[in-house]
């Protein structure tokens, strides 16, 4: 499961 990624990915997502 991938969670804590997701998060870190979103928030790179979000900061662009």
């Amino acid at each position: 499961m991938k969670y804590k990624a997701t998060i870190q990915e979103s928030r790179i997502l979000l900061s662009n």
